[in-house]
Order: C-alpha cells, then structure tokens, then sequence
C-alpha cells in the first residue's frame, strides 16, 4: 500500500495540497479490526510526512454507519482492513458496495489495506455483488 499511495500522492495535483481521506474502519467488538485501523492511519500519516507529500486530514469512518455525505466529501477512501471480504456470515456484502458506489459516482479512488477474504462462490448472489463492487474502476488497490 505504501509504495502505491507514495505514487498517487507525490504526483499530480495533490502535491503540497491537504487531502481528505476517509479512513472506512470496522468498529466493533474485535480488538484486531482496531489495531488494522491504527496501523493504516499510521502508515498514511508516515507517507504525509515525506517531502512534498500532501497533508492528510484523515477523518475515520465507521462502516456499519452509512453516511453518505461524509463519503463524498473525501478526495480517496481507504478501507482500514480485517476480514471484511465477505458474504456469509455478516452484512459486508452489502455495506462494501454502498460506500463503492458513493466513490464510483465521485471519482474517488479507493484502496483495501490489510482485508482478509473469504473466498469466491460463483453461486451465491451476495459473493457476486461483492465481486462486481470490488471491480469497480474506482478500486485502485
């Protein structure tokens, strides 16, 4: 993720510019999810601090809150992390493509940062929607 963001960041019109990025956590029981996000927040900061890198103004984002004004405010999203590719056992299936689509409409790029993935079942419709989602042009990484 690093050497990608340090690409997009250090060039173009986002030089000595401040950026939005939302930072889409998962904020619930598991101490894990928490750590994931923290260290994400801490790899964009250290990538911010580099000469002619843009400042960040890192706003966190809950994704089991929708809010889709706050989404489309943001100049790139970031998923924090965790297992949050999906579509068995909880509702990421459904939460991931609505914040895809608010990006997709916007232009925003959009990068996962340390996802674990369930796996792929060509069968199920749920895995499917998340599949198309995930392939959004939006999707950079």
């Amino acid at each position: 993720m690093e050497r990608i963001l340090t690409h997009i960041f250090c060039k173009g019109d986002w030089i000595m510019k401040t950026i939005r990025v939302v930072l889409v956590e998962i904020m619930n029981h598991n101490l894990g999810d928490s750590v994931i996000a923290d260290t994400t927040a801490f790899l964009l900061r250290r990538i911010s601090s580099r000469p002619f890198a843009p400042k960040i103004r890192m706003i966190p984002y809950n994704i089991y809150r929708h809010d889709p004004s706050l989404l489309a405010r943001a100049d790139l999203i970031v998923f924090a992390g965790g297992g949050i590719i999906k579509y068995r056992y909880e509702n990421f299936y459904a939460l991931i493509p609505q914040v895809l689509q608010i990006a997709q409409e916007h232009s925003i790029p959009v990068f996962f940062n340390g996802v674990g993935v369930e796996g792929y079942d060509g069968e199920n419709e749920n895995c499917r929607m998340l599949a198309d989602a995930l392939n959004l042009p939006v999707v950079k990484g």
